[in-house]
C-alpha cells in the first residue's frame, strides 16, 4: 500500500509540474480520453485482449542511435511484423509515441521525438496501414524508460513503441 501511494503522490506531483512548465498531455489533446494507462502515465498495450496479443506475438518497441531517427535492419524486422498482426487484426488503431535520450532541450527532444515516430508512421503507410487508423505522439525525454544516466540507460529510451488502441 505504501508503494503504490508513494507512485501516486510522486505522479501527481510530475503532473503538476509539468502542467506549471505548460506541457500537457498529448494524448488528451489528440482526443485519446480513456487510453488505457498504467500507474505512470504510460500508455499500453495489455489493457486489452488484442494489445496483450500483440505483445505476446511481436516487439512493440523499436530502438535508435544517438541523434538518429534512421531505421535499423532490426527495426524493420519487427516493424514487418507489426504490420503482419495489424493486417490481420483489421480495425485497429494505433499510436506511435516517439521517445528521446535525456540529452538535449525539451524542445530539440520533443522534434525528435516527433521524428521517429513519424518515420515509423510514414513506413506502416507504406506498407498500407490506413493514415486513419494511426496516430502519433512525441513525448521526447519526458518518458524514460530508464532513469539512470548511462549508454545502457540512454540506449534504451532512444525508442518508437507502438501501441494498440
Amino acid at each position: 500500500m505504501k508503494k503504490r501511494m508513494k507512485k501516486i503522490i510522486i505522479s501527481s506531483l510530475c503532473a503538476i509540474v509539468l502542467t506549471a512548465c505548460g506541457a500537457s498531455d498529448p494524448m488528451m489533446e489528440k482526443g485519446y480520453e480513456g487510453a488505457p494507462t498504467t500507474e505512470s502515465g504510460f500508455y499500453e498495450n495489455s489493457s486489452s485482449i488484442i494489445g496483450q496479443k500483440f505483445i505476446e506475438s511481436v516487439d512493440d518497441t523499436i530502438y535508435f542511435g544517438y541523434d538518429s531517427f534512421a531505421l535499423s535492419p532490426e527495426s524493420l524486422r519487427i516493424l514487418d511484423a507489426q504490420i503482419d498482426f495489424i493486417k490481420e487484426n483489421k480495425g485497429v488503431k494505433i499510436v506511435i509515441e516517439g521517445h528521446t535520450d535525456e540529452r538535449g532541450t525539451r524542445e530539440y527532444n520533443i522534434a525528435l521525438g516527433d521524428k521517429r515516430a513519424s518515420v515509423v508512421h510514414n513506413y506502416l503507410k507504406s506498407k498500407g496501414i490506413s493514415l486513419n487508423d494511426i496516430k502519433n505522439i512525441s513525448y521526447g525525454k519526458e518518458r524514460p524508460l530508464m532513469e539512470s544516466h548511462s549508454n545502457e540507460a540512454w540506449s534504451k529510451n532512444r525508442r518508437a513503441v507502438t501501441i494498440i488502441m
